[in-house]
């Protein structure tokens, strides 16, 4: 799946925001570690429910798309 049927899909999908600003990209792909692995779109859930779709969005398309986490 690419970037912007993932951003269209997941945007229809949940009620919270979801971007792939190149800066916030790049905010969100470290941590305390050493390793770096840049996203394809962050996701900022509104509620419990927008959890519950997230996991159950990642469930039904991770066959098609293996690095969806």
């Amino acid at each position: 799946m690419d970037t912007p049927t993932l951003l269209r899909r997941l945007k229809s999908f949940i009620k919270g925001e979801v971007e792939s600003a190149k800066k916030t990209l790049e905010f969100y792909s470290h941590d305390t570690s050493l390793f770096e692995l840049v996203p394809e779109v962050v996701v900022y859930p509104l509620d419990t429910e927008d959890v519950g779709n997230i996991v159950r969005f990642v469930s039904v398309h991770k066959k098609e798309n293996p690095r969806l986490s």
